[in-house]
């Protein structure tokens, strides 16, 4: 008879976040590291991951979650539902537009 591991919520949060880390790193790398703000350097890395490797990273890092909430969170969910998308949009600026705010140096050279 098989014996079945169990895993806490933390780790089923870790492997599911890489797992879709993963995913949107195949579909669209660049894209990916704007949506979720991932360094490039993290690209090769999520994309030779098994998941077995993945499974196993969870495992080393235990219970230490890899993924924050955002800060305006609460906030937000207090917030009348017809605030809550401006408290976001302007706690986050980048969100309400949803394109890659651009550097003052880049937009001078244009």
């Amino acid at each position: 008879m098989a014996s079945t591991a169990q895993i806490s919520d933390i780790e089923l949060l870790n492997f599911l976040g890489l797992h879709v880390l993963q995913k949107e790193v195949d579909r669209d790398s660049a894209s990916a590291c704007y949506s979720f703000r991932l360094p490039a350097e993290a690209i090769p890395l999520l994309k030779r991951l098994s998941e077995a490797e993945i499974a196993t990273l969870v495992g080393n890092l235990g219970q230490q979650c890899m993924f924050q909430l955002r800060p305006e969170l609460l906030a937000c969910a207090d917030a009348p539902t017809e605030l809550a998308a401006v408290l976001a949009v302007a706690r986050n600026p980048r969100a309400a537009s949803g394109q890659p705010r651009r550097s003052q140096a880049h937009t001078e050279t244009r």
